[in-house]
């Protein structure tokens, strides 16, 4: 997250922000051009693109058991 405190900002495509107006919310900011008061007001902006990560396999216990190994899955249900 990054702060605004000037008078003139631009916000990306990929980015939105939150405008405060003397440490209180004030209204949603969209991608573009903008102006503020500097000082008074102060825009937070937050980068919306998807992250990915990678996850280890881990096991799971559930009522129904599932075996993983290799990108294959079988099922096995507990009596």
């Amino acid at each position: 997250m990054r702060t605004i405190y000037g008078p003139i900002y631009t916000l990306r495509p990929f980015e939105r922000g939150i405008q405060e107006t003397l440490g209180k919310y004030t209204r949603f900011v969209m991608p573009g051009l903008g102006f503020q008061i500097p000082f008074i007001h102060v825009i937070r902006i937050r980068d919306i693109r998807e992250h990915t990560m990678d996850i280890h396999p881990q096991s799971v216990i559930t009522s129904v058991t599932v075996a993983q190994s290799g990108g294959r899955c079988s099922l096995k249900r507990k009596n």
